[in-house]
């Protein structure tokens, strides 16, 4: 694979104070060999929830991965954003 895109990836999120089956489905180990298997690894993040952008850095430094942030774009949800367009995750996708 020549490349993996993350928007907004969260890792380091609780959903409530007791367990649910979104805090299991958060329970899970970041695999570094992923990092081998791709030539490049692009995370996009705005001001999102702070857990949600302190999950990014994580990836970033687990990954190796270049971290991009987008001002005032939220969870990157079009009830967060000005619009639907993504012309920033397009431009990325089509780089080589």
């Amino acid at each position: 694979m020549r490349k993996l895109i993350l928007v907004a990836p969260a890792k380091l999120y609780t959903k409530s104070g007791e367990e649910s089956n979104f805090d299991r489905f958060m329970d899970f180990t970041i695999d570094p060999s992923i990092r081998g298997r791709v030539k490049s690894i692009v995370i996009f993040i705005s001001n999102d929830f702070d857990n949600l952008v302190e999950s990014a850095h994580l990836y970033k430094k687990e990954l190796n991965a270049e971290l991009r942030y987008i001002p005032e774009e939220g969870h990157f949800t079009n009830a967060h954003r000005s619009s639907p367009a993504f012309p920033e995750l397009v431009e990325e996708i089509v780089k080589e």
